[in-house]
Order: structure tokens, then C-alpha cells, then sequence
């Protein structure tokens, strides 16, 4: 199903074969990636199936970093600030280069809007293994989480245009109430 790009039935199958003996962790890690990259809004059931994922990795893996993964993935689709917050001070503790800690690291402080953090995470993430289009595209991602005023000032002449706008409406405003009262 995967092959042909049947989601649905991918997922169906995939949440089914979790059932099965001789299931490995990476194999729950898949499932939760497969959800998460191919459900567009996540359904209270699936945030509990996944969580429960994320339990099962921690007690399977004690030692391993993979629910911390799969829990950072839950959180950057939800947009969920506090499990950011829990997932990646575990990653960064347990693996702190790791460019998969970093990008993590990188969506919270988008997330949180700490738009100085996030332009730290990418400096660091540069200097890692992750790709050029990775950046880019995070680099834009950063530029448009800052507020409209931090844009608007960022573009000098933007804020020109405006300013010169807001001149000119003045000045439309006085010259009419300069000819009502003239008249």
C-alpha cells in the first residue's frame, strides 16, 4: 500500500500489523512517522494512539532516544509547546549535536516565539549534517514566524512606504478640513 501511495489502507495495515508477534520498535517509530507525515489533522484517538506509542518506546527503550523522537514529531505536528519543551530538553541531554535534536530544538523556539533562539538553533544546525534545502527551508520558516512589525522594520523600505502613506493621508484630511471650514 505504501508503494502506491494508498495511505489509508498503509495506516489500517501498519496499526494492524503492530498487533502481531515479532514486532520491533522501529516498527511502532514507523507507524507514528507514517501518521503523522500523512494525517493532515490528527483525531483524538490517533494523539492517544500515539502517545501510547510514545509509552510503549519508553518502556521497551529505556535507554534509547527514540521515543524522545517520536514524541517531538507528535509535538512539532500539534504545535504542541510543552511536549516540545519535555522532548527536547530529554534529546538534548541524551544527544545534543544530533541534527535531529536541533531541528527539534529549532521548532520549539519557532513555537514559542523566540525568534533569537531559533536563529541560534540554525547557526548550529549549519555546522551539522542537515541538507542545504533543510535549512532554507527553515531559514524561511523563521522569517515568517516573526511578527508583522519585525518584518515591517526589517524592510526599510516598507516602512518608508508606509510612513510616507500615512503622510500623505494626513495631509488629504487637513486640506479637506482646511476647504470645509473655508467655505
Amino acid at each position: 500500500y505504501e508503494a502506491m501511495g494508498d495511505w489509508p489502507n498503509t495506516l489500517e495495515s501498519c496499526r494492524l500489523a503492530l498487533g502481531y508477534e515479532g514486532v520491533k520498535a522501529q516498527d511502532y517509530a514507523k507507524y507514528a512517522h507514517l501518521m503523522l507525515e500523512h494525517t493532515t489533522k490528527l483525531k483524538l484517538s490517533a494523539i492517544q494512539d500515539l502517545d501510547a506509542i510514545v509509552a510503549h518506546l519508553r518502556n521497551a527503550l529505556p535507554n534509547d532516544s527514540l521515543a524522545d523522537v517520536v514524541d517531538c514529531e507528535i509535538g512539532v505536528k500539534l504545535g504542541d509547546k510543552s511536549r516540545l519543551q519535555r522532548c527536547t530538553s530529554k534529546l538534548a541531554a541524551s544527544a545534543p549535536s544530533d541534527p535531529k535534536t536541533l531541528s527539534f530544538q529549532w521548532a520549539y523556539a519557532v513555537e514559542r516565539g523566540d525568534y533569537a533562539g531559533a536563529v541560534a538553533m540554525l547557526g548550529r544546525l549549519k555546522q551539522s549534517a542537515i541538507s542545504p534545502n533543510s535549512i532554507k527551508r527553515m531559514e524561511e520558516a523563521t522569517l515568517l514566524a516573526r511578527p508583522l512589525w519585525r518584518r515591517i522594520l526589517d524592510k526599510w523600505w516598507m516602512l518608508g512606504g508606509v510612513l510616507l502613506m500615512a503622510a500623505v493621508a494626513v495631509s488629504l484630511v487637513w486640506r479637506t478640513q482646511r476647504l470645509v471650514i473655508a467655505k
